[in-house]
């Protein structure tokens, strides 16, 4: 039996564990400000045109009265209709911020010190 194959696996995981421990760790990813959203045009609603009355229909003539005709309620101008808010994932929807990335995790260290010490292994029964 030979002892150079585990004692050059062994050298090679210490040298593999030594490099990764006097690595630098990844620097954090600069976190940028949330972009300013731009304010989305408006869709435009065309305003609703008064339907004309029927001329088959005669209007009753005002009856005379006391009261000054000032009292006499004034017709109100039809209501305006306000656009319906567009549904989510549409063009016209309010633009949310990008999520930011998730951080780099710790696993990245690991995983690379267990393939170091997998190829060590294999190293140890291949010599």
């Amino acid at each position: 039996m030979s002892i150079t194959g585990p004692i050059l696996a062994l050298a090679l995981a210490l040298l593999s564990a030594m490099a990764l421990a006097q690595a630098p760790a990844p620097a954090p990813a600069p976190t940028l400000p949330p972009p300013t959203p731009s304010p989305a045009p408006a869709p435009t609603v065309a305003p609703p045109t008064p339907t004309p009355a029927p001329a088959s229909i005669p209007t009753p003539s005002p009856a005379p009265s006391t009261k000054p005709p000032s009292s006499s309620p004034a017709p109100s101008p039809p209501p305006t209709l306000s656009p319906p808010a567009p549904p989510p994932g549409s063009p016209n929807s309010p633009v949310s911020p990008p999520t930011s990335p998730p951080p780099p995790s710790a696993a990245a260290p690991l995983s690379t010190s267990f393939a170091a010490a997998a190829i060590a292994a294999v190293a140890a029964f291949a010599f």
